[in-house]
């Protein structure tokens, strides 16, 4: 009988017994300005080796909130797509106020699969990312009622998605207990469903 286990796809804290997080590396768009990301295309071979040995690039992407220069943020996740692209990881994105943006770069940069982490956004723009192999991942956000848009998102959505912790001190046992609960199905179901999908992502990327 094949074994499932909780599956949390982007978490910055230690990850608790029986759960399984992949191993990700990459500089995070909040980090564009510090010297050494500057210079990331000189270090390339040392970060290349990094790249290497983990299962998942990310958190890259974007995020017009933050101070980091944009231009900077553009070419460095330009980079870590390049890179992307040649070892064929899966991409874990983070993504704040540059969906449009994020959906240009895909065009280019097509053929391994992307996790848009920490996403609250409405059930259309869900879709619209999962229609260009951009597959949403819901975190803590979905524990307060109040937020009512992305609960409402996950509980329709009928395409693949992740669930995570990210750097919340929310156990990921409690994001599939409420996810279970709005999607109207079991823990064990969900479990299924989350496995399955995350070891057919895997096998067709990072070989």
């Amino acid at each position: 009988m094949e074994e499932y286990h909780l599956i949390d796809i982007h978490t910055h804290g230690e990850t608790a017994e029986g759960v399984i997080t992949p191993r990700s590396f990459a500089i995070h768009p909040f980090d564009a300005d510090k010297e050494l990301s500057k210079n990331f295309q000189q270090f390339s071979d040392r970060y290349l080796a990094k790249f290497k040995e983990v299962q998942t690039i990310g958190e890259c992407g974007l995020d017009k909130v933050c101070s980091s220069d944009w231009h900077r943020q553009l070419e460095l996740f330009d980079w870590h797509l390049q890179i992307a692209e040649q070892l064929q990881k899966t991409v874990i994105i983070h993504c704040v106020r540059a969906i449009d943006v994020l959906l240009s770069f895909r065009k280019t940069y097509a053929s391994t699969p992307w996790v848009f982490h920490g996403f609250t956004g409405s059930l259309s723009t869900a879709e619209q990312l999962t229609k260009a192999n951009i597959f949403p991942s819901f975190g803590a956000a979905i524990i307060d009622n109040r937020r009512i848009k992305v609960r409402d998102t996950l509980a329709r959505l009928q395409q693949p998605f992740f669930l995570e912790t990210d750097t919340s001190s929310i156990a990921i046992e409690k994001i599939y207990q409420e996810t279970a609960d709005l999607r109207k199905t079991t823990i064990p179901e969900l479990i299924s469903t989350i496995n399955k999908f995350y070891n057919s992502l895997f096998e067709s990327a990072n070989k």
